[in-house]
């Protein structure tokens, strides 16, 4: 408290900052300290303290090891609290997090990167508040610097956008939906509907609808299961199920199609996805890698190029499900039926066989991770590939992964 009245005191401070850069160091430093307290009035007291010091001259900082790691501790810590109970710390975060962008020592770059992150500081799956309340801070975000250049990259943040289309929750897909059109006026359509095409019908009519104009609140009528591919055919030839995995991890473990039957999940679809009502144009394309053929209209024909031909999915080894190559790595990791089978490396954070587990993280010969925003790594190959939708349709479509049966 006392640091921040000095600062905000305009008659001069009592303060010594005979260097402003050692001054912002340690105030962040402490602001990181005491940011995340269990006690709501210590955490308040941060988020005003830091909202004093963020717009004041940093100085010229030499090294930027030490703040940038107080700056990544408060940035992870306000990207949890925007989506906090508490109104004040909720609204003061998202003040901050403003602010920080706004600071030339953290940047713009650096709180969009974090409001991408897919998973929270303990490793957990991101609650829906709190996402929604993260599309709300990017499109402020863009709202102030635009998007499509050093402050707001266009292809990270149009492809963490989409990825909540994939939500259970209906007011992340309203927000995820709110955001494309925003960004949809800054950029326009040229730019975009690219990015749209992996997109399914159901979810490209609820977006036509709000980028043609349709006015008002999104309204879903036909709610549909986020987490199955339809397809009547299991990896033994005969009409069962296979399942989609929701958004994760873009690594894993290899396991080609023809794996061993295993006993994939039964659940009876509420109808084919495959089909939109009155869309026939849309039933005839693949919603995962975009083929179109009359012959798709049929869903038998679908589901069975679903089950064999479709590059951009694979058929798990270990429990016979057919799943995105993009999400294999999550699927091994946390939604297998022999998950308990498989480990996840820390370096590579590829999913490995236990029973290999030890040998692989010895031997340190496996590449290291990158940010999604940076590279995708392909579970067949085991290659970074470039990052986003685009990438993967650019490595297993155009290019074709060397080891994907369906198009070796």
């Amino acid at each position: 408290k006392f640091i921040e009245k000095e600062l905000k005191n305009t008659r001069g401070s009592s303060l010594k900052m005979d260097d402003p850069a050692d001054f912002f160091v340690a105030v962040m430093g402490a602001v990181s300290y005491t940011i995340n307290d269990k006690i709501s009035q210590v955490a308040l007291s941060s988020l005003s303290l830091l909202q004093a010091i963020l717009p004041r001259p940093t100085g010229k900082l030499g090294s930027k090891t030490e703040v940038n790691g107080y700056i990544d501790t408060i940035l992870t810590t306000l990207t949890e609290k925007i989506g906090d109970n508490n109104v004040r710390l909720r609204e003061n975060s998202e003040k901050a997090i403003l602010l920080m962008a706004k600071n030339p020592v953290v940047t713009c770059n650096t709180c969009v990167q974090a409001l991408i992150r897919t998973t929270t500081s303990n490793k957990k799956p991101i609650p829906f508040k709190q996402m929604v309340a993260r599309i709300h801070s990017l499109s402020e975000l863009i709202r102030t610097f635009r998007i499509g250049n050093n402050d707001v990259p266009f292809n990270p943040v149009v492809d963490f956008t989409l990825k909540q289309l994939e939500s259970s929750n209906e007011e992340v897909r309203k927000a995820s939906i709110a955001l494309i059109v925003q960004i949809n006026k800054v950029v326009g359509d040229a730019k975009l509907r690219p990015l749209l095409q992996g997109l399914r019908p159901a979810q490209m009519e609820l977006i036509e609808k709000e980028l043609d104009g349709g006015g008002g609140p999104v309204r879903e009528e036909q709610k549909e299961p986020e987490t199955v591919v339809t397809t009547n055919i299991n990896a033994g030839g005969a009409k069962g199920k296979a399942s989609k995995q929701a958004p994760g991890g873009g690594g894993g473990a290899g396991g080609g199609p023809g794996g061993k039957a295993g006993a994939a999940e039964e659940k009876e679809p509420k109808g084919p996805r495959t089909k939109a009502p009155g869309k026939d144009e849309a039933s005839k394309i693949c919603e995962f890698c975009g083929k179109n053929d009359k012959k798709f209209m049929d869903s038998d024909n679908l589901d069975m190029h679903l089950w064999r031909e479709c590059p951009m999915l694979t058929t798990c080894s270990l429990c016979a499900q057919v799943v995105e190559i993009a999400e294999f790595n999550h699927h091994l990791l946390e939604e297998c039926d022999k998950k308990k089978t498989m480990k996840k490396c820390p370096r590579c954070k590829e999913a490995v066989p236990a029973k290999d587990f030890k040998q692989h993280t010895e031997e340190m010969s496996c590449l290291i991770a990158k940010p999604e925003n940076v590279a995708n790594r392909c579970p067949l190959c085991h290659q970074d590939i470039p990052p986003g939708l685009i990438g993967w349709k650019q490595h297993l479509i155009s290019e074709g992964c060397p080891n994907n049966e369906r198009t070796a």
